[in-house]
């Protein structure tokens, strides 16, 4: 699966760096890296049991800490899962960094690279781990500032993408931020894990297979005449 290639420990540096985004206020003295322990012990228990079947007292137990001290660093289990479902956001935020970065692609190439990408984790996510994609669609139907913050951080992945083809000659955009917004909602049937289980892929070809064909088409719209 792809994001298995992404570090974890960055992946929670980041994302305990960043909490604040999400409403998320604690005293200095909490320690970062019993948070980051409590969200990896949520997330593993989260995709064997599911959200709604876990307890505060489960997640303790599974962190070596009494009740009490748990609620020292989160006020409630959604509160948790919040979190745990923007770590799961955040994976294709660090894909899309990580293709960015590739030096071998040129921006048409890159933007294919990182929509075909997420396309199939979201893919492996509803497959093997419904439980976890269960909990993050529960999320993002409680929580839109979580949503807010991901859209925005992909329309600006999407976004350099396409300056860096616009000043190549790659490209021919007249507004980056409206185009990267209107090329994400096109690819949202492919990368969207309620909308692409009704495109009725069942095999990770099929999804690679309509992920690359929306964003060909979006490619060979945004090329210079």
């Amino acid at each position: 699966m792809l994001r298995k290639n992404i570090n974890p420990k960055n992946r929670s540096k980041y994302f305990l760096d960043h909490s604040f985004f999400i409403g998320y206020r604690r005293p200095m003295e909490m320690n970062p890296e019993t948070r980051g322990n409590i969200l990896d012990a949520a997330e593993t228990r989260f995709r064997r049991y599911g959200f709604a079947k876990t307890t505060m007292a489960e997640l303790a137990g599974d962190c070596g800490m009494s009740a009490g001290n748990l609620y020292r660093y989160f006020d409630n289990k959604e509160e948790i899962g919040a979190q745990v479902a923007a770590r799961c956001m955040q994976d294709h935020e660090e894909i899309g960094r990580g293709v960015l970065g590739r030096s071998d692609l040129d921006a048409g190439e890159k933007l294919e690279t990182f929509i075909v990408a997420v396309a199939l984790d979201t893919f492996e996510r509803v497959i093997k781990d419904s439980e976890l994609n269960d909990l993050v669609l529960h999320i993002t139907e409680k929580r839109h500032d979580i949503v807010a913050l991901h859209v925005r951080a992909l329309v600006d992945i999407i976004a350099r993408m396409l300056a860096e083809g616009d000043a190549s000659g790659e490209f021919e955009i007249d507004d980056l931020a409206s185009t990267a917004q209107a090329v994400l909602l096109a690819c949202k049937g492919v990368v969207h894990p309620l909308l692409l289980a009704e495109w009725g892929a069942e095999e990770p070809g099929e999804a690679e297979a309509n992920s690359r064909a929306v964003v060909g088409l979006l490619i060979r719209g945004l090329r210079r005449r």
